[in-house]
């Protein structure tokens, strides 16, 4: 513990390099020490290294025991970072964990009302005014909710009594005006009343779209639309309207397939699985008709159905569909293609994910021999996978191969990057605790000592 105590008065003192030093000396210690990789995140995210930072919490949360602030301080840095369904996953677990804590249902509303998702935002702002009813900032986000689904009134009791409760705060009356006159029918406009978290954008994008003379530039105004439009259901209508008239371009366009694309991705990112499942498929369909069973299109659309079964931890599916891709490009002689590079790691992955590690190492081996072939045996592309065959190795207790992966990738670090990429220093402390497993005791000083040093000179 004293390790994680120095850390956080560097931390608290300004130092942020020096706290990290302390915290990964009792990671070191311990690595099982939740905590002092929660305390590394947060560092992290205040020297904006979000993905480092991202990483240390995952960490933190995998080990356990589960925290509240642990999913909650992820859930904040993968909305910054536009994840937003990783977001919300990660405050539901928050909110599970302690779900009196206010903050928490403050933000998961917010961020279902960012994503359109205004049911499940009505819910979380009343059950949190239900715990706290002097929580007075959920009451815009809710007006705005009830407005965006109709309720008119709802909306204007709403604001209505938050302004009683925060009767100098000008910012919100115009909209409470605007609602009421909405709800008496005084006003008659051709677009929404404003709300109040897209008062600029009262001009809305209509769902029907009168078609130009030329067909083809009616679809690209349709996509360009659906791209702009802020309101889901109105992006669907649009992408489905532009799927109609993509089908009647003819079989030589390349409209359908970027339509069936489109509404896929869409459906994935608003969690609405089924249908997404549907046009994934679909997708896949249409490219086997129009380039065959066997064309890098369909490869790619098996790449997307994979990496969305993924999502949904589908194991089993994602991988049967990395594995026909893999099969099509290695059939079309693609075998040193970064997306079959990608396709290889991503199925190791299912494969893990599955339990079956007896498929993972043939096929990162033959991701490093495709990163070879396409980059040369001491490119630094190599280091990622190298670092994921020595990982996997060192799970599977191999511990020699794991020392001989390891020791390559630190090689390839050096000649690649210097001392200066962060990888170097995630690859010393791996052999560091590596060879102390292995009853190497001088050999892990040595790598600590070197880890200490490039830290000392960052």
């Amino acid at each position: 513990m004293i390790h994680k105590e120095r850390g956080l008065e560097l931390d608290n003192s300004g130092d942020y390099q020096g706290a990290l030093r302390e915290y990964d000396e009792a990671i070191r210690l311990d690595p099982a020490f939740a905590l002092a990789y929660y305390d590394k995140g947060v560092v992290y995210g205040k020297l904006g290294d979000y993905p480092a930072a991202i990483a240390a919490y995952r960490k933190a949360i995998t080990l356990g025991p589960a925290q509240a602030s642990y999913h909650y301080n992820l859930a904040i840095l993968l909305n910054k970072t536009g994840e937003t369904s990783g977001a919300i996953e990660h405050y539901r677990a928050a909110k599970k964990l302690d779900p009196q804590e206010p903050t928490i249902r403050q933000n998961l509303g917010a961020l279902y009302c960012d994503e359109s998702r205004f049911p499940e935002a009505i819910q979380e702002f009343k059950e949190l005014l239900a715990l706290d009813p002097d929580w007075n900032m959920a009451r815009p986000c809710l007006a705005d909710s009830l407005h965006e689904v109709g309720d008119v009134k709802g909306a204007i009791s709403v604001l209505e009594e938050y302004l009683r409760r925060e009767p100098d705060d000008i910012d919100f009356r115009p909209y409470l005006e605007i609602w009421k006159r909405e709800r008496d029918r005084t006003v008659v406009t051709s677009t929404p009343a404003p709300t109040i978290q897209r008062a600029s954008q009262v001009a809305t994008v209509k769902a029907n779209i009168a078609p130009p003379a030329d067909p083809q530039v009616s679809w690209q105004e349709m996509m360009s639309a659906a791209q702009s439009a802020q309101d889901p259901k109105q992006a669907e209508s649009i992408l489905q309207q532009a799927l109609i008239l993509a089908r009647a371009l003819g079989p030589q366009s390349a409209a359908v397939n970027e339509s069936l694309r489109a509404l896929s991705y869409f459906y994935s990112q608003q969690q609405r699985p089924e249908d997404a499942r549907r046009t994934f498929q679909e997708w896949t369909a249409e490219n086997e008709k129009r380039f065959g069973r066997d064309s890098v299109q369909v490869a790619e659309a098996q790449d997307a159905l994979g990496n969305f079964y993924l999502t949904q931890n589908d194991a089993e599916h994602a991988a049967a569909s990395f594995e026909r891709a893999l099969n099509i490009r290695t059939r079309n002689g693609s075998d040193r293609d970064r997306a079959v590079i990608m396709e290889l790691d991503m199925l190791a992955d299912s494969y893990l994910l599955l339990n079956h590690p007896e498929f993972v190492e043939p096929l990162l081996l033959r991701g490093i021999r495709a990163t070879e072939e396409m980059y040369g045996a001491d490119n630094k592309s190599l280091m990622v996978p190298l670092d994921h065959l020595g990982s996997f190795y060192r799970s599977a207790g191999k511990f020699e191969k794991a020392e001989a992966t390891f020791r390559r990738a630190l090689f390839v670090s050096e000649k690649g990057y210097g001392e200066s990429d962060r990888m170097l220093l995630g690859i010393l402390s791996q052999l560091s605790d590596l060879m102390r497993k292995m009853g190497k005791p001088s050999e892990a000083d040595a790598f600590e000592a070197r880890y200490a040093r490039i830290q000392a000179a960052k």
